[in-house]
Formats: C-alpha cells, sequence, structure tokens
C-alpha cells in the first residue's frame, strides 16, 4: 500500500465512519472543487476555449446545485451573488423570495465559455463537450435538488425535451431529482422587447422553483438545510 494511500486508510480506520465512502467524499469536496475549476480555465475542446471561461462558483458542501444558461463575454469568470447588475438582482429576489440559505448553493455555468455573440445559441458539439464536466460536478459535490436554469441547462442533460413542455416538473439529472425553468437570461431578453412577455415567464419561473423546493420540503420533511 502507498503511503498516501495508507495514510487515508488510517484516517477513515481512526475516524470509523457509517460511511466510509461518503466520508471520505465529504473530506475531497474542496479539492475537487478546485481541481475541476483548473479542468475548466486549462480545456480546450471547441473554438470557444478563448472566451471567458465560466467556473464553478459556491460552497461544494451545498444542498442545491444551479445549472444556468452561460451568459456573453462582457461578464467576469466567477458567478457573484453580490454583484448589481439585472441577472444577478433577479437571482437574490428568488433567493429572497424562497429565504433560501446562499450558503446552500452552488452555481455553475452549463457550458463553461461564453458565447461572443449574444444572439447565438450554442451547437450540439460546444454542449457535449461541457457535458463531462457537469457529470464530474454533480457526482464530486452529490447535491441533493438541481435547478435547472435555461434550455441549454436542459439540452445537457434532455437533448430532444422541449422546455416548454418540460418545465416545473421534476425530473431526474443524474439521479438527482431537477427541476428545469426558463433562465434568467431569457427573461432579461424579453423584457428588452416584450415587458407583458417577461412578466408572464418571469412568474411562470417562480411557479416552477416554487414547486421544486415544496418537492424538497415534502422529501426532507424533518430538514430546513436550504433555509435562513
Amino acid at each position: 500500500m502507498k503511503l498516501r494511500d495508507s495514510a487515508i486508510f488510517n484516517l477513515v480506520q481512526d475516524e470509523y465512519p457509517g460511511n466510509p465512502i461518503s466520508y471520505v467524499r465529504d473530506i475531497i469536496k474542496p479539492i475537487s472543487y478546485n481541481v475541476l475549476n483548473e479542468q475548466i480555465k486549462g480545456c480546450k475542446d471547441c473554438a470557444l476555449c478563448n472566451n471567458t471561461k465560466h467556473l464553478i462558483s459556491g460552497n461544494p458542501y451545498a444542498s442545491i446545485l444551479i445549472i444556468k444558461d452561460s451568459s456573453t463575454s462582457d461578464k467576469e469568470e466567477s458567478f457573484n451573488i453580490n454583484n448589481e447588475d439585472e441577472e444577478t438582482i433577479l437571482y437574490r429576489k428568488i433567493i429572497e423570495s424562497y429565504n433560501l440559505n446562499p450558503h446552500e448553493l452552488m452555481w455553475v455555468n452549463s457550458v463553461s465559455c461564453s458565447l461572443s455573440d449574444e444572439n447565438k445559441l450554442y451547437s450540439k458539439n460546444e454542449i457535449k463537450n461541457c457535458h463531462i464536466f457537469l457529470n464530474n460536478i454533480i457526482d464530486s459535490f452529490s447535491p441533493l435538488f438541481i435547478f435547472c436554469m435555461g434550455s441549454t441547462s436542459l439540452r445537457s442533460f434532455y437533448d430532444n425535451t422541449s422546455l416548454s413542455y418540460i418545465h416545473g416538473k421534476i425530473i431526474k439529472i443524474n439521479d438527482i431529482p431537477a427541476v428545469a425553468t426558463y433562465s434568467i437570461e431569457y427573461l432579461l431578453n424579453l423584457k428588452r422587447n416584450n415587458e407583458l412577455l417577461y412578466e408572464q415567464y418571469k412568474e411562470i419561473m417562480f411557479k416552477d422553483l416554487e414547486n421544486a423546493i415544496k418537492y424538497l420540503d415534502d422529501l426532507y420533511q424533518d430538514s430546513n438545510l436550504w433555509y435562513k
């Protein structure tokens, strides 16, 4: 047995946890967080690799993972809930509306590299290239629930399913319960062109997230982990 493996074995043996594998996975979550971000930074798998890279942000021990549709190149690398742009303000409104604990949220983009043109859509190949990062993130951090925010996020897992059909329904993403709904970027694009449609779709999005939180409450009746 290698010295490193022996040290890990002795640590687990000394602690003697009920679930040794889960115990080790929890210990290394911060390491996984840093390693995955370094892999995202170094990715050269498609033509977008020179654009802004959007990294994992939030708490590696969070109970809720938010997969959001990627933004255009004027945004910084790590999502910051304290920013004052329209997108982040609306995310804060979601957090405040449902009394969510920001420390219980982890954020990741469905595609790690931004688009230079906000009028373009990600190609199937670009989404596929980043799918490995999403799988590794979900596997490494094992969230209790996933918010899938937008059509690109949904296409990462349900390529042939329309968001208009599936939004608000409880689905499974890598065996973890999830809900898909409209992205805030999509709502803000609507707002610039049609205020009435913006309000309608914003109401749908909030209703979808409300259904998701009710599901969480029912599933974990004795826990209020995700609340402030």
